[in-house]
């Protein structure tokens, strides 16, 4: 029977990668804002306009865009007048530890017509601990109501993230780093352990 041969393969991420993040020191911001950072392609899906008109509410918070894509031109055009947003283009691995290190807030987004996946950045930050921000729906919304530290909100809703953002500020969410997220990620993503469940799975079906 065909059936008995399914067997479910989740994305995740890698162990040095989630080792670097569970293990991030907390840098210390000497310029004491709260940050706010996304991280990732910029592309039509991910409808970063909504980050940059709600960072338009925040003028005392830094916003962090890290990444490049189809996008990063016009979203970088329609943020020339924020002095709170600033962009670093793709980084390398060191480079982005140091921006995850610094960061209170992560936020992440899939528009409408495209949230049915669970993006694998969110994997990412989910192993930091730190308190995630996402617009979406589908997939990613189920996984992530299964861990603690995060809100889901409407995508493509400036108001919805607005509104989150002085709800995560006022109430000292963004302070908090949770190791029941870190431990799920280590006992049910970690790639090399999808892997080996995976090939155990096959040996013992031949």
């Amino acid at each position: 029977n065909n059936q008995q041969r399914i067997i479910l393969y989740t994305n995740g991420i890698g162990s040095k990668q989630f080792d670097d993040l569970r293990s991030l020191e907390k840098k210390i911001n000497i310029k004491n804002k709260i940050i706010i950072s996304y991280i990732g392609n910029l592309g039509v899906a991910q409808n970063l306009s909504i980050l940059v008109k709600a960072a338009n509410e925040f003028p005392e918070l830094r916003f962090n865009i890290v990444g490049n894509g189809k996008e990063f031109l016009k979203i970088k055009e329609l943020a020339k007048y924020n002095n709170n947003i600033f962009f670093y283009g793709r980084l390398e691995w060191e480079e982005l530890l140091k921006i995850y290190s610094e960061t209170n807030i992560l936020y992440a987004q899939l528009s409408k017509n495209f949230s049915g996946a669970m993006p694998s950045k969110l994997y990412e930050y989910l192993s930091t601990g730190k308190f995630i921000i996402y617009g979406g729906d589908g997939q990613a919304k189920k996984i992530l109501n299964t861990f603690d530290n995060n809100c889901v909100i409407e995508s493509d809703n400036v108001k919805a993230l607005t509104n989150k953002l002085e709800e995560v500020i006022k109430n000292n969410y963004y302070k908090r780093r949770s190791k029941t997220n870190q431990d799920k990620i280590y006992n049910l993503y970690l790639r090399e352990s999808s892997v080996k469940k995976l090939y155990e799975f096959i040996s013992n079906k031949n």
